[in-house]
């Protein structure tokens, strides 16, 4: 989150044309105005920054407008309570922001319950697994796999015995299968889940089980990009508010 405050020399003398009574609305105004200027400016770079952004990421950030009573504005990633269905932004692009490790994504929690995905493990995408428009595996991919392992998050929508047991007779195994070191027919594989193609003669991996969780870089300086923006804003959106302060004492 970044925080627009008045904390230049600059904009206090700026702030020395209005009446002191008029001086919380002006200030709040334009402390707004910043930050929906530094919201937008963010918003057109990310697709610089990201491989083609989904449009929930290209929303995943708001700004919380300050008030007389509360002069600071901000530039926020949405969380938990703003985020009405998904992942919110502030969890999945958080570890592009400050270079961290990432936390489990909903498909990996739903392996773990299920017992597919040991504690502690990540399911990392192969290179082998085809993609949607954005470089995501597609929706359809990871339901049909949650089915096909008896992971879904509804129990309904798992895949029934008598569908498992046709498929078994017809692709070995069903579609998609588990590979672990400690599964006989699958020792030579490395741990994950695989998916068989030509018939069921060939495999290939989908995603690959590692013990670790998958480290980013930090791509997105956010704090340091958005607070300089900020800084080159605000003086304008502070001439701005308070000109049309004084605009409007005069016609009252």
């Amino acid at each position: 989150m970044l925080e627009v405050k008045t904390n230049t020399d600059a904009v206090l003398k700026l702030l020395e044309e209005l009446p002191r009574n008029q001086i919380p609305f002006a200030t709040a105004l334009a402390l707004t105005r910043t930050a929906q200027k530094v919201h937008e400016e963010i918003k057109r770079k990310l697709p610089s920054i990201y491989d083609r952004p989904t449009p929930w990421t290209l929303g995943g950030l708001y700004v919380k407008p300050a008030r007389k009573n509360a002069l600071v504005a901000s530039v926020k990633f949405k969380d938990r309570s703003e985020a009405v269905k998904g992942l919110p932004a502030a969890e999945y692009l958080q570890p592009s922001v400050l270079g961290t490790a990432r936390k489990p994504k909903a498909f990996e929690r739903l392996l773990q319950r299920a017992g597919v995905l040991p504690s502690g493990w990540f399911a990392v995408p192969s290179k082998y697994v085809a993609l949607d428009s954005y470089g995501n595996v597609p929706r359809g991919t990871v339901t049909k796999i949650l089915a096909q392992l008896q992971a879904s998050r509804d129990s309904a929508q798992n895949e029934r015995a008598s569908v498992r047991r046709k498929r078994n007779r017809r692709q070995m195994y069903g579609r998609y299968f588990l590979a672990y070191p400690s599964r006989e027919i699958t020792r030579h594989l490395a741990p994950g889940i695989y998916e068989r193609i030509g018939g069921g003669m060939a495999v290939r991996p989908v995603f690959v089980f590692v013990d670790k969780p998958p480290q980013y870089r930090q791509q997105f300086r956010f704090f340091v990009e958005a607070e300089t923006m900020a800084r080159r804003i605000q003086p304008e959106m502070f001439r701005e508010a308070i000109a049309e302060t004084l605009a409007t004492m005069k016609k009252a």
